[in-house]
């Protein structure tokens, strides 16, 4: 790819509207109508934190991960610390194959500098629902078709803080849900009638048991 400011990270959560419509479920190498290009991975543990080589935080909800130039994307992911700046003309691959207790393995590589092991992944659907009293549904499905009601990427401090990943992860945060669902989900967030959904007021009693436990310490828990 060409020297530029790209964006790397969920890309269902930065193009506008018309462009993630085109883009559909397409990975590998693409040219929109428009004619902004870029390359997408799947990831084969689904949604999720995934940390690149340098420590920064990519928050993924539609499953897959990818690359194109910031300009012209939402706002606030053109401005993000997603962003990243490519000084001269860069690679993109993606390479699997390998296995563990997990499953499957992912590299990807955008460039030299930021690569990204599925192996790393944070938090995900393997993670789900720790701390309920409740006995967490039994899902038969693919995790692609698993969705956090409260999108990952509304939450500030969810790689360190314990409490942000409890309300994320616990099953009255989680849906079945159509793929198409599941990427336009971000737009049509709201935390008002978030918080007055079923799944909303679970979480909410929920914290204040874990408030009780202290079960977080850290620096903004402690606020």
């Amino acid at each position: 790819m060409k020297a530029g400011k790209y964006y790397v990270g969920d890309l269902c959560n930065a193009l506008m509207d018309n462009e993630r419509e085109e883009l559909g479920e397409k990975t590998g190498e693409f040219t929109l109508s428009n004619g902004r290009t870029g390359v997408t991975f799947k990831l084969p543990h689904g949604d999720g934190i995934y940390p690149d080589k340098n420590g920064r935080n990519h928050y993924i909800d539609s499953g897959t991960i990818g690359i194109t130039l910031a300009e012209g994307l939402k706002e606030k992911e053109s401005v993000s610390d997603n962003t990243f700046d490519h000084q001269d003309v860069f690679f993109c691959m993606g390479g699997d194959g390998i296995h563990n207790d997990k499953g499957p393995l992912t590299l990807i590589y955008f460039g030299d500098d930021i690569i990204i092991s599925s192996e790393n992944q944070i938090a995900g659907i393997a993670q789900i629902c720790w701390d309920s009293e409740k006995t967490p549904p039994k899902y038969n499905f693919p995790c692609s078709g698993i969705d956090y009601i409260r999108p990952l990427a509304s939450f500030k401090h969810l790689a360190i803080c314990n409490m942000e990943q409890r309300k994320a992860l616990n099953f009255n945060n989680m849906r079945l849900t159509t793929s198409v669902s599941n990427k336009v989900k971000n737009d049509t967030y709201d935390a008002d009638v978030y918080a007055k959904s079923k799944g909303g007021m679970a979480i909410a009693k929920l914290t204040e048991t874990w408030k009780r436990d202290r079960v977080c310490a850290c620096a903004f828990c402690k606020e």
